[in-house]
């Protein structure tokens, strides 16, 4: 029965990365054979502002003062901190002006800002590789499965997108990682470098503080105080790096109150959440002028009790639910849809997650799951097609929303008949 779970697993695994190269293999001779065409979408408005949230956090950061200045900063300290060295290496550059009015430094004219910049991804991206392909050959996959599904994972369409944009996101994604692969081993040093890692994550991006419930779940308080003190540190400490010091936290609290509307009519447009999803495949609620966006007032109410409810539900389910992957795929969820802001890099965090769903594959009840993998090739698919583009992240993480509410509902009617019962 156990080569029977390792022929299913290793088929899967299999056919997971083989079907993600060959659509990334398909979607790079086609995009060599026609450069302006079609697989140009993948990327955030056609690379119109190519590598554009790397080069504007680098400019922000040129006067050590990101917070104070007209772009009005509202990423965390440790995030500026990160590129302070390569200002150290670049002259201030000029700046370019859409029809929008929005501005982007133009580094990547800059030959070494872009070499160090280019060699920093390398390095992030084979640190990933090296900590994924880790944890499959802990699982017993094969060498070869697991250096292909990682060069799989490398090559996908969240990958490539968040490496077009220069998003800061990669790293707090590796850091996630580590945290999510080891917040519960019991080699200590390990497990500190999870929890410190945790840290590192919500010091960039901050919404990644949600995954420490899970240590709450595990009511492992000592560590969950170590992961307070340590994003404390990441949080408040790099503010003094700047001009103004512990001032800049209550400008960029400040800052994140007057983020534009035009920048959350957008988003909520194009993000990961309900109502993209939603105003993609019930066009009829929606009114379209050019660029500009018009929905019933029922729908955007309806997305939004959704996208609360299913939150709550799903971070409800975490002190429940048995199976690890099952409690990372609720956080996950959670993490894509909560936030009013999400743009499609987030999906990125998804890898974490899919690696700790691909391991469990070697677990029975198969069939439950093949909803899961099938929506998670959706959301690693590279090729544009008509396909691609109508099933693809907007119709996966809404299933996947629902799924996830599902096991959690299960898992709490399963706890109570056994209360009942003993």
């Amino acid at each position: 029965m156990n080569n029977l779970f390792y022929i299913k697993k290793k088929f899967l695994l299999s056919f997971f990365w083989s079907i993600i190269i060959f659509s990334f293999i398909l979607w790079l001779f086609a995009l060599i054979s026609n450069p302006r065409g079609e697989q140009l979408s993948l990327f955030f408005e056609r690379t119109r502002n190519f590598w554009a949230d790397a080069t504007n956090v680098t400019g922000m950061i040129a006067d050590r003062n990101p917070y104070f200045s007209n772009e009005k900063g509202s990423y965390p300290p440790l995030a500026y901190l990160l590129f302070y060295p390569l200002i150290l290496v670049s002259s201030t550059p000029e700046k370019i002006c859409y029809a929008d009015n929005v501005y982007y430094y133009l580094y990547y004219y800059q030959p070494l800002w872009v070499l160090l910049f280019v060699v920093f991804l390398i390095i992030i991206v084979v640190a990933f590789y090296t900590l994924c392909f880790q944890q499959f050959r802990n699982y017993s996959v094969s060498n070869f499965d697991a250096i292909m599904t990682c060069i799989a994972f490398c090559l996908s369409y969240p990958m490539l997108y968040t490496i077009e944009r220069g998003n800061i996101l990669i790293v707090s994604m590796l850091a996630l990682s580590v945290f999510i692969f080891y917040y519960d081993s019991q080699c200590k040093w390990k497990k500190e470098c999870a929890l410190f890692s945790l840290a590192i994550s919500i010091g960039l991006k901050l919404s990644p503080a949600i995954f420490g419930v899970l240590l709450i779940q595990s009511k492992d308080w000592k560590a969950l105080v170590r992961v307070i003190c340590y994003s404390m540190f990441f949080l408040i400490f790099p503010f003094f790096f700047f001009n103004g010091g512990i001032y800049n936290l209550l400008q960029l609290i400040n800052n994140l109150k007057y983020i534009s509307e035009d920048l959350v009519a957008r988003s909520c447009i194009i993000g990961t959440g309900i109502l993209p999803s939603c105003l993609k495949y019930f066009s009829f609620f929606v009114e379209k002028n050019g660029g500009t966006y018009t929905f019933s007032m029922i729908l955007y109410i309806l997305t939004e009790v959704l996208r609360f409810g299913i939150s709550l539900l799903l971070f409800w389910g975490i002190f429940y639910l048995q199976e690890k992957w099952k409690m990372i795929m609720n956080l996950t969820i959670i993490l894509l849809i909560l936030p009013k802001i999400s743009f499609f890099y987030c999906v990125l965090y998804m890898v974490p997650f899919t690696v700790v769903f691909l391991n469990s594959l070697n677990e029975k009840n198969f069939i439950d799951k093949l909803l899961i993998y099938i929506c998670l090739i959706m959301l690693y698919f590279v090729y544009r097609c008509p396909i691609s583009n109508y099933f693809d992240y907007n119709f996966a993480i809404p299933l996947l929303a629902f799924i996830a509410c599902a096991y959690s509902i299960e898992a709490y009617i399963k706890k109570r008949k056994l209360k009942f019962f003993t």
